[in-house]
């Protein structure tokens, strides 16, 4: 091999292994924008359904689906929603802190609180408004304070598994649909716990 011969050679790897790069990021880049993203759950607020480490995959299409009262959905609170929002468009910049909490009230519902129990106001099948008590077999901590609060048409009322451990709509208000990044889908860490969610209720 002659001398000339190295350096182009050397070049052409270069070359190869930037032509690899840059397809790694037109791959990686659209699925994380608009597909999938990862999220480590932090703080015992969603308890016993998710841990501190438990690293998940979120669906990003969800939050052009419809919302159920009861989804469990990752989100940017109102407090952090301004905070350098212009970085959020560069995928890997973002550096607004994102939740995790349950869908408790839905967009025009009434959530009212009394002993421990949340109610719902909400309009049936018939357009006529109805008090619930909602149900919630998934809960260890049913502990929360006293409080009513109306929703208005774009807005979502979310809170942690482990009430008493939780910062959420209690402490900053609703959410908007737009604040939504997705909904978990598969959990990848702890090894133990692999699989997708939402896991079998009965399990």
């Amino acid at each position: 091999m002659t001398k000339a011969a190295k350096p182009n050679r050397f070049f052409k790897e270069i070359l190869s292994f930037f032509k690899i790069f840059v397809i790694a990021l037109l791959i990686t880049i659209p699925i994380k924008y608009f597909l999938l993203e990862p999220f480590m759950v932090s703080g015992a607020s969603m308890h016993p359904s998710f841990e501190t480490g438990h690293y998940l995959v979120v669906n990003k299409l969800k939050k052009y689906e419809k919302i159920n009262r009861g989804d469990v959905l990752v989100f940017v609170p109102p407090h952090e929603r301004k905070k350098d929002s212009w970085k959020k468009y560069t995928v890997f910049l973002d550096p607004r802190k994102k939740y995790i909490k349950r869908v408790i009230a839905l967009p025009g519902e009434t959530i009212a609180t009394s002993n421990n129990k949340i109610f719902i106001k909400h309009k049936d099948g018939n357009g006529k408004e109805v008090w619930i008590t909602l149900n919630e077999p998934y809960l260890k901590n049913t502990e929360i304070s006293n409080f009513t609060k109306t929703l208005k048409n774009d807005e979502y009322f979310m809170l942690g598994d482990n009430r008493p451990f939780s910062y959420d709509s209690e402490e900053w208000g609703p959410i908007k649909k737009s604040d939504i990044t997705g909904e978990p889908i598969l959990r990848l860490f702890p090894f133990t716990k692999i699989g997708f969610y939402p896991e079998n209720e009965e399990e």
